[in-house]
């Protein structure tokens, strides 16, 4: 397995995605100190609502993860979609493996990629945040020990949501050989957990039944996008 995710790393150039995670990263970073912000200068309804740290990640973590699961389906159709179509698909099947091993090997590593960047976000602009707001502090408030587990726990749970939307637009995008398909499908599919985590701020454990249900749908699509690919015929 180690040896095909190599050689999956040589086909495809894996340097634009760290790119759009380091991209993703500063414009994050950017919506905290709008968050912020908002929190100092807006009216006392705004300051309300923004009124508290773990609020103003809620909002953020759900950013996150809309862009994540969105960069997660990107590259799921250069690495399978694209691959398992045409002239490609002749050349991965000439491989002397298991179409399965093959399949899993890329999912291995997207999931792998996703998650990292996603956590690396997550955590790089909170220490950065974290920083100058015990400088320069914007929110009336503290950080705590509570703060930082619901953070970790959350941050987490975005990374499988993103992982398991990722794999299930891939499914979709699949069925219908369109790279299209697949990138539109993960926007839409996004919409809705996103708004839940925001709506769920009262409610901490939305987002870890939301990583739940992503899971289970992610794994049910892997299973069927692994015997689609089985099935092939060239």
């Amino acid at each position: 397995m180690y040896n095909l995710i190599k050689l999956e790393l040589r086909k495809t150039r894996i340097r634009p995605y760290v790119w759009a995670s380091a991209i993703i990263a500063l414009c994050m970073l950017g919506m905290l100190y709008t968050f912020s912000a908002v929190s100092y200068m807006g009216s006392e309804a705004d300051a309300a609502e923004f009124s508290s740290y773990y609020n103003i990640m809620v909002l953020t973590n759900a950013l996150i993860m809309f862009a994540f699961s969105i960069l997660a389906a990107v590259m799921f159709t250069a690495f399978v979609i694209k691959d398992y179509s045409g002239k490609n698909a002749i050349m991965l099947f000439s491989y002397p493996v298991k179409r399965k091993s093959t399949l899993f090997a890329k999912v291995i590593l997207v999931t792998t990629f996703t998650t990292i960047s996603l956590l690396a976000t997550t955590f790089a602009i909170c220490s950065v945040w974290g920083l100058t707001e015990s400088i320069f502090p914007l929110v009336d408030d503290s950080i705590s020990i509570l703060l930082v587990a619901n953070v970790i726990r959350d941050a987490l749970c975005m990374a499988v949501i993103s992982v398991g939307i990722g794999l299930v637009s891939v499914w979709i995008g699949f069925r219908k050989k369109s790279v299209q398909t697949t990138i539109i499908a993960a926007v839409i599919i996004s919409i809705a957990p996103a708004n839940f985590i925001v709506l769920g701020t009262s409610y901490p454990i939305a987002s870890v039944g939301l990583a739940v249900i992503s899971a289970v749908a992610g794994v049910l699509a892997l299973f069927d996008l692994s015997n689609a690919v089985n099935k092939m015929e060239i």
